[in-house]
């Protein structure tokens, strides 16, 4: 979804440009456990790519990391394009984090000209994210420390 793709080898790959970023294959392997603060809201999931993404100048990151074993805590994290977002959070990053997913279904409506919020039937999927993301949060600092 970004400008252009750098493999191991050299090659370059064009992306279709929806980010104005660059992600180059070459990296180091970040495997693990990753919290980002947003605008959105904390945002809680899993990392595991050999990837080094690079955001144009002027482009806006998407949150901060504020905690992780792979060594990125202060860094910035993804990018976001108006209500477009592009993050290293992976899985399952949806419904661990349903302030994502609200936010991401009430800006599709909503371009529709619909309303749409989240109702108390929505609770108990909320209680059990965050149930999720408390083990999560608790064992942040030392589970997949040596993959």
């Amino acid at each position: 979804l970004g400008e252009r793709i750098v493999a191991p080898d050299g090659e370059t790959i064009d992306g279709i440009g929806l980010f104005p970023i660059t992600t180059d294959r070459a990296g180091a392997r970040h495997a693990g456990y990753l919290v980002v603060e947003s605008s959105v809201g904390r945002i809680v999931g899993f990392e595991d790519h050999r990837t080094v993404t690079t955001r144009r100048e002027g482009a806006a990151a998407f949150g901060s990391v504020t905690s992780g074993v792979t060594g990125t805590a202060g860094f910035e994290d993804g990018v976001r394009v108006s209500n477009a977002i592009g993050t290293r959070v992976q899985g399952p990053v949806l419904p661990l984090n349903p302030v994502l997913t609200d936010f991401l279904i009430a800006r599709a409506l909503e371009r529709r000209g619909l309303d749409w919020s989240a109702t108390s039937a929505h609770g108990e999927l909320d209680r059990l994210a965050d149930e999720a993301r408390g083990v999560i949060l608790a064992n942040i600092d030392h589970v997949f420390s040596t993959i």
